[in-house]
């Protein structure tokens, strides 16, 4: 059991779990600004789009603590492993985890506006925005 313990921790089976939740965590991102995109810019109303945004939140927030907590017990378990890789790892999961906010915080936007965007007065500055931003997580992932 210790053996496969040990193996676990080893390189590519460790690396190539860590990259698979962050790309989790950035699809689930990803998920969150779109739907909140489509409530602010185009003004669909979709319920319990709060409660799913919240939940989604919750979800990459763990996701990140976990991600991170277990690159700090790999570091100690395997000291020889590229230190400087893994504080990479660390900090784009942390990055991560700050898109999942940002698209809450545009929710929260949302919720403080008295009456719906006019698209026309503010076209110029966004139109195509969250198009382009979906496209930056595509390219991302």
């Amino acid at each position: 059991m210790f053996r496969n313990l040990l193996q676990f921790w080893k390189g590519k089976d460790f690396l190539r779990q860590v990259l698979e939740e962050f790309k989790n965590m950035l699809e689930d991102s990803h998920i969150m600004f779109k739907a909140v995109c489509e409530s602010l810019i185009e003004n669909k109303k979709q319920p319990g789009l709060e409660d799913k945004i919240y939940e989604i939140d919750k979800k990459i927030n763990e996701l990140q603590r976990d991600i991170r907590r277990r690159i700090i017990e790999h570091l100690s378990v395997q000291p020889s492993v590229d230190v400087s890789t893994c504080l990479v790892l660390m900090s784009v999961v942390k990055d991560a985890e700050r898109l999942g906010d940002y698209a809450k915080n545009l929710l929260e936007v949302n919720k403080l506006l008295k009456k719906e965007i006019d698209k026309g007065v503010y076209s110029d500055f966004f139109s195509n925005t969250d198009e382009e931003i979906s496209e930056l997580f595509r390219q991302t992932k």
